[in-house]
């Protein structure tokens, strides 16, 4: 009972310049509150599509070739015995579409 070791997590020794480790980190609640560094938004293509526009859609989102979306996909399907077929219309019904180029 005469113990008074401290129950506290160590902290982080500085850095050589005299800078605390994790200095620049967000609190919890700031980082939660933090907006997106893009204004991109994850739609299906309009453009690019053989079906629902799903694969075009997710390329142009991870900045990829919509072939490669396509070829992983059509393994995923043939290893998954045709269940991710069910999340494909799944997705193309709950990723709304690229809004029309008015001109």
């Amino acid at each position: 009972m005469g113990h008074t070791a401290e129950t506290h997590a160590p902290q982080p020794k500085p850095l050589p310049g005299g800078e605390r480790p994790y200095a620049h980190a967000l609190a919890h609640d700031q980082r939660r509150a933090r907006k997106p560094f893009t204004e991109r938004r994850f739609t299906r293509s309009r453009s690019d599509r053989l079906l629902g526009g799903v694969c075009g859609g997710i390329a142009a989102f991870i900045g990829t070739s919509s072939t490669n979306v396509r070829l992983l996909y059509a393994l995923s399907v043939l290893l998954s015995v045709g269940t991710t077929a069910v999340g494909y219309l799944l997705l193309w019904l709950l990723i709304p579409a690229e809004p029309a180029l008015t001109s």
